[in-house]
């Protein structure tokens, strides 16, 4: 009698406790499903800046590669390794940056949110560094599902997702000086996903040189589109002498051989920059109509 009793215990205890864990994950699970319900196509546009921004945020020297082969799409940078803070942050979206504090300040302002980045899947795949005190595990194929649109099956999603860290903890393969990158891979099961991926292919050859120009972080961005490699690298960024007493800048791109020349003025005091349509020749120019203005 004593052992049914304590058999009956410690099942309605685990119960409790799991009832208890995935009604403190509904609150993430709800933020997702009505942050997925506003998906457009201007989401999968915000989406690519938001990868490369967040990357920005972990490295002052940050080079990203934008991958889309076979219909898909990934995207690689080469900033610090995941904590385990970071690292279940990001499982339970509980920031854009992963959660995680930084002696690096955000160049985020905006917040237009990690979320926007699954208008090319609910599901992605992680291959990264998850670094705890000085020892670097492998995160390897790591797969997050935010597929379910009802939120307790969501909550179990990240639930078991979170033991899967802790898993990898005490199973997964340490690294010996291990290169440091992070790769997400997209996962797209609908027509409405590949077309997001394909949407944000688009335009890409005019906001990155534009996106290099203001965000001083970001060193290098390559695109691997069609079988073709492209590659963009800030060259040198000067200040330009005037008598206007404007903070004027030139700021020079290359595109794989060739180099392009942008203009821009700086408002240092409410950290402005705006981008001049003035090219190289000194004559005005127009902005392509889908090229955001802000940023």
């Amino acid at each position: 009698m004593n052992e049914t009793q304590t058999i009956n215990r410690n099942e309605i205890l685990n119960n409790a406790k799991t009832e208890s864990e995935l009604s403190d994950l509904k609150q993430h699970a709800d933020k997702m499903i009505r942050g997925f319900e506003n998906f457009n196509n201007y989401s999968s546009n915000r989406a690519i800046w938001e990868l490369v921004q967040n990357a920005c945020d972990l490295t002052t020297n940050c080079e990203v590669i934008l991958d889309y082969r076979n219909n898909g799409f990934s995207f690689t940078h080469n900033g610090k390794p995941f904590t385990t803070k970071s690292f279940i942050s990001l499982i339970k979206q509980v920031s854009g940056k992963y959660g995680e504090e930084s002696d690096i300040p955000e160049v985020g302002k905006y917040g237009t949110g990690f979320l926007t980045t699954h208008t090319f899947g609910r599901k992605f795949r992680i291959n990264s560094i998850l670094e705890a005190n000085n020892t670097f595990f492998e995160i390897k194929d790591f797969l997050i599902d935010r597929s379910p649109k009802e939120w307790k099956t969501l909550s179990e999603n990240i639930r078991t997702q979170k033991e899967n860290v802790y898993q990898l903890i005490q199973e997964g393969a340490i690294l010996f000086n291990p290169e440091i990158k992070t790769t997400f891979t997209f996962l797209p099961e609908t027509d409405q996903e590949l077309s997001y991926i394909a949407e944000s292919s688009k335009d890409l050859e005019d906001y990155i040189p534009i996106v290099l120009t203001i965000n001083v972080r970001l060193k290098k961005v390559n695109i691997i589109l069609n079988d073709t490699e492209t590659s963009f690298e800030r060259v040198k960024k000067e200040k330009v002498e005037n008598d206007k007493g404007l903070e004027l800048y030139k700021t020079t791109v290359s595109k794989n051989d060739s180099n392009k020349i942008l203009y821009s003025i700086i408002d240092t005091n409410d950290q402005i920059e705006v981008i001049l349509p003035i090219n190289k020749n000194h004559e005005l120019f127009q902005f392509p109509e889908r090229v955001a203005r802000l940023f």
